[in-house]
């Protein structure tokens, strides 16, 4: 009798331990959940999302804070690119005006962009682009 007791003593104990091990090893080997994918908005979207809203409102905050005040100059009209001529139009009348703007070459070249420019800041008209005030400036339609 006390060797059947014994007996089944020990088979309890080595089932318990079993079980006891396998549950360790399920925890050691089982794969970790995977993170849940984030739906990413389309940069275009028109509908921003909460943290778009955050971030935009802190990157205007930033560049608010950043952005230097300069006089506000009228906006101007946009042009369509100069058509066949009339950069040579642009140069003559540069150069009527008393300004360099190189060879009349019908090129945009970096003479006549300094001279154009320069001709923009002289006339307070909107510098850097060309534009359809610049061109009335200068008498070129």
């Amino acid at each position: 009798m006390k060797l059947i007791r014994t007996f089944l003593l020990i088979l309890l104990c080595v089932t318990f331990g079993q079980v006891a091990m396998a549950q360790q090893s399920n925890m050691q080997t089982s794969p970790k959940p995977k993170p849940k994918p984030v739906k990413m908005q389309p940069q275009n979207s028109s509908k921003p999302t909460k943290a778009a809203a955050t971030t935009n409102t802190n990157t205007n905050a930033i560049k608010a804070e950043t952005t230097p005040v300069t006089e506000a100059t009228p906006a101007a009209a946009p042009t369509p690119a100069p058509t066949s001529g009339k950069i040579s139009q642009i140069q003559e009348a540069l150069r009527a005006k008393g300004y360099d703007p190189g060879p009349t070459d019908n090129v945009l070249g970096a003479k006549t962009r300094t001279a154009l420019t320069q001709f923009q800041k002289d006339n307070n008209l909107p510098v850097g682009n060309l534009n359809v005030e610049t061109m009335r400036a200068l008498g070129v339609n």
